[in-house]
């Protein structure tokens, strides 16, 4: 069974979308989690996380949403692997475009981050190994989550479809950080990366 976690603090208009696209899935072996509170990212998905039942775990943002076969797809690409990614559609005012991602390994990520959580599923007992995200992190969480995995040798497969819908757009986090807080991000990054430097 997939465990598909949706962590957020308040219905940002687009939860409704979310929902419905989980409850849509081709694929239907799975539980649908909201972990809902005023604490941040990594809070809410631990919370989530703990509850989980399944030996898989998804996470959607709220404000994203999910291809009808995206679970079908995932479950189906990972294999013996403990975790898999696939293709992001990258949804915003300009025409939308298909992301892959161009490297897997941990020394290209280390300096050019790539991965997109959205598109990535997990076997719930590697997150258990590693502790889930880092809940002390405000911004780069996924970037730091991937780098503890792949450090511990984990190395991701890859499947070249679209299973994610990212909807960029002015009141998305990711948005918000770049436009208003960009040195301070910068920093927060270069501070996860410092962790993980050999």
């Amino acid at each position: 069974m997939i465990s598909v976690i949706v962590p957020y603090k308040e219905d940002r208009g687009h939860l409704k979308q979310c929902i419905d696209s989980i409850n849509a899935q081709t694929y239907r072996d799975f539980e649908l989690i909201e972990s809902q509170s005023d604490g941040t990212l990594p809070q809410n998905f631990n919370w989530g996380l703990r509850q989980a039942k399944g030996e898989f775990i998804k996470m959607v943002q709220d404000d994203d949403w999910l291809p009808s076969d995206s679970l079908w797809n995932l479950i189906n690409g990972i294999g013996d692997s403990s975790w898999v990614i696939g293709n992001v559609w990258q949804m915003s005012n300009n025409p939308p475009y298909i992301y892959k991602p161009p490297y897997l390994d941990f020394d290209s990520n280390l300096n050019h981050y790539a991965l997109h959580m959205g598109s990535t599923l997990y076997r719930k007992d590697m997150l258990d190994v590693i502790g889930g995200m880092d809940e002390t992190l405000t911004t780069g969480e996924e970037y730091d989550m991937h780098l503890k995995i792949m450090s511990l040798g984990y190395a991701p497969a890859y499947i070249d479809k679209e299973v994610y819908n990212y909807r960029m757009w002015s009141g998305g986090k990711s948005v918000i950080y770049r436009k208003k807080r960009t040195e301070w991000r910068k920093n927060e990054l270069a501070k996860i990366k410092e962790r993980y430097l050999k």
